[in-house]
C-alpha cells in the first residue's frame, strides 16, 4: 500500500467505510427481523478481557438507535441492578411504545488472567449452547452445572448464541497468554458450533493520535493495522471480521462518523447472527479426526493463485454465444446450511470489489425468506448494469418425503417451468396450471448449468437425501445440463487449509472428501 514510511498514515485503506451513508446503515438496522420465526430476538453475546468496553459499545449502539446521548443502563431481562458479575440480557427500544429490536446483548463477566479470577470458560461454552439462565451469578472457582438454579437443561433456539463478539482495547497492552489461551478455548467452541465470530478493537481514538484528529483515517492507520494483523494471526479471526469501533463515553453530543463505526459493526453482527439463527436447526457440523494432517508434497489440482485480475476480467467480459440468453442461469441446491447464499453472497463481495454484506437484488419484490421461495438474484456490474448471469436459490433438501424441496419441483425448475417466486410447498410439487407454473418456457427461463453446494465439514450424508441427489443428478443428466459440485466450508474442515488457504488442493482430507462423493 502507498504511504511514505515516515507517514503514520497509507496512503489507500486496507478496508471501505460508507462513510455518509449513516441513514441507510440506520434503515437497514430499523428494518431487519430474523427470517427463522422461530426466533424472536438474535442473541448477541460479548466477551472479552475487564475493561475492554462490553458495555460501553452496548451503550453507544443504544445511544444511536435512540438519536440521543442516553448515558444510562438499557433494559435489561432481569430486575436486578446488581453489577456486571451476572450474565444478563440487555434489549434496546423502539420508537414504537413498548417494543424492542430484534436483537440483543449478552454481557459476560471480563476474562481475566489466572484459573481462580474472571469467568470461566466453560460457562461461557455452556452460554453459547443456551444454557445459562438469564440473571445466573458466575463464580469464578466453578462452573455452572446441571442442576444448578441458573441452569437451562433443554435451551431453546431463542436461548442460544446466534453471534460471538470479542471486545478488545486497541489501547491495551499485549494480551496475557492466559487470556489469550482462554480466548482460543472459547474461539474453538464456538467454530465446533458454528457460531460466527467477530473481534471489535475498541478505544481506537486513544490508542492512535492520527485518528483522534480524524476519524475516518481509522482503517488508513499503520498502527492501527499492525495491531488488526498481530489480533487476525493469535486469534486466528479472519481479517474482514474485524472491526475497528469508537465507543461514547464523555461526549455530550452524537457524531455522524461514531455512529457510523458503531452501526457497521452493528449490522455485521445482526447479519451474522441473523444467518446463523436461520440454519441453527439443522444439526451442527463437527470437524473430523483426519482433518489435521500434513499437506500433501504436490496439490492433485492446479490453481493460478496470482491470476485473480485474469480471472475477474474473463468475468466482466464474458457474454453468453446464444443471443437469445439474456443470462446464463445458475441453480444452485445443496442440503439445508450447506452455504448457497453465503457462496452467492460471497461471489457478490468479489465482483463488486468490497464486502456488502448485503442481501443481493432479487427479481421479486418480497421480504420473505429465499428457504420458501424460488428466487433469482443477479449482481450489479458498473453503471446499473447487471452480469449476463444469476444465481437460483431454492429451499434446502431435507430428509424424509414431506421436509424440504420436492426433487419433483426442481426437475420442473430445470426445464424452466417454474416462475420467479413460486413458494415450495414440501407437501406438494408445483403442477400445470398452478399460478406459479410456465407452461410454454424460453431458453431463458431453463437452467443452464446445475451446481451441488455441500459442506466439507458436514456429518455424513443421510441416505434420503443422498437419494434426492441422485435423482436429480439424473433427470440433469437427461436433459444434458453441466453439473459441478461445490464443496464449502473448507477453512472449518482442515487446520492445514484455514491456516494456510494455498493448501486447499494438498489436503489429505479434502482429497478424501472429494474422493467420497
Amino acid at each position: 500500500m502507498g504511504g511514505s514510511s515516515s507517514s503514520p498514515v497509507l496512503t489507500t485503506p486496507w478496508k471501505e467505510i460508507p462513510w455518509g451513508n449513516k441513514d441507510e446503515l440506520l434503515q437497514y438496522v430499523k428494518n431487519f427481523q430474523p427470517q427463522n420465526k422461530e426466533v424472536k430476538a438474535v442473541r448477541v453475546l460479548l466477551c472479552g478481557p475487564v475493561g475492554a468496553g462490553k458495555s460501553s459499545f452496548i451503550n453507544s449502539v443504544n445511544s444511536v438507535l435512540q438519536g440521543r446521548m442516553t448515558h444510562k443502563a438499557l433494559a435489561s431481562s432481569t430486575t436486578s441492578d446488581q453489577s456486571f458479575t451476572k450474565y444478563q440480557t440487555y434489549k434496546i427500544k423502539t420508537e414504537g411504545r413498548g417494543n424492542f429490536y430484534p436483537f440483543v446483548f449478552n454481557d459476560v463477566m471480563g476474562l481475566e488472567d489466572g484459573d481462580g479470577r474472571g469467568v470461566r470458560t466453560d460457562d461461557i461454552k455452556l452460554a453459547l449452547k443456551g444454557h445459562v439462565m438469564d440473571g445466573y451469578k458466575f463464580n469464578p472457582s466453578a462452573s455452572l452445572s446441571d442442576g444448578d438454579p441458573g441452569y437451562i437443561s433443554s435451551p431453546s433456539i431463542n436461548d442460544r448464541v446466534h453471534v460471538l463478539v470479542y471486545i478488545y482495547s486497541a489501547n491495551a497492552s499485549e494480551m496475557k497468554l492466559s487470556v489469550l489461551q482462554k480466548i482460543g478455548e472459547i474461539r474453538e467452541a464456538a467454530k465446533e458450533l458454528g457460531i460466527p465470530q467477530l473481534l471489535i478493537l475498541t478505544h481506537i481514538d486513544e490508542a492512535c493520535g492520527e485518528t483522534e484528529k480524524n476519524l475516518r483515517n481509522i482503517y488508513r492507520n499503520k498502527h492501527l493495522k499492525k495491531k488488526m494483523t498481530d489480533f487476525r494471526s493469535s486469534l486466528r479471526i479472519l481479517k474482514n471480521h474485524i472491526l475497528l469501533v469508537k465507543n461514547y463515553r464523555h461526549e455530550i453530543q452524537l457524531d455522524p462518523d461514531v455512529d457510523t463505526l458503531i452501526l457497521n459493526a452493528l449490522r455485521l453482527m445482526i447479519y451474522f447472527g441473523g444467518s446463523y439463527a436461520k440454519n441453527s436447526h439443522v444439526s451442527v457440523p463437527v470437524m473430523r479426526s483426519g482433518a489435521s494432517s500434513s499437506p500433501l508434497e504436490n496439490p492433485w489440482r492446479e490453481i493460478s493463485w496470482e491470476n485473480k485480475d485474469e480471472l475477474l476480467q474473463y468475468m466482466k467480459n464474458f457474454q453468453p454465444q446464444n443471443e437469445e440468453v439474456k443470462a446464463i442461469r445458475v441453480l444452485l441446491y445443496s442440503p439445508v446450511g450447506a452455504g448457497k447464499s453465503s457462496f452467492i453472497n460471497s461471489v457478490n463481495n468479489v465482483l463488486q470489489g468490497r464486502m456488502t454484506n448485503d442481501a443481493l437484488v432479487s427479481n421479486i419484490a418480497s421480504d420473505q425468506s429465499f428457504t420458501k421461495k424460488y428466487q433469482t438474484y443477479k449482481i450489479k456490474k458498473e453503471k446499473g448494469n447487471f452480469y449476463p448471469f444469476v444465481f437460483n436459490d431454492i429451499m434446502g433438501l431435507e430428509e424424509g418425503d414431506t421436509r424440504g424441496v420436492r426433487t419433483d419441483d426442481i426437475k420442473l425448475a430445470m426445464k424452466g417451468h417454474m416462475k420467479d417466486g413460486y413458494k415450495f410447498n414440501p407437501s406438494s410439487p408445483l403442477s400445470d396450471g398452478d399460478p406459479g407454473y410456465i407452461s410454454s418456457p424460453s431458453i431463458s427461463d431453463r437452467v443452464h448449468v446445475l451446481v451441488c453446494i455441500y459442506s466439507a465439514n458436514a456429518s455424513e450424508m443421510r441416505s434420503s437425501v443422498l437419494q434426492k441427489m441422485k435423482e436429480i443428478r439424473e433427470a440433469a443428466s437427461d436433459l444434458g445440463i453441466p453439473q459441478l459440485a461445490i464443496l464449502t466450508h473448507i477453512d472449518a474442515a482442515c487446520r492445514e487449509t484455514e491456516t494456510n488457504i494455498r493448501n486447499v488442493y494438498r489436503s489429505k482430507y479434502l482429497k478424501k472428501k472429494v474422493s467420497c462423493r
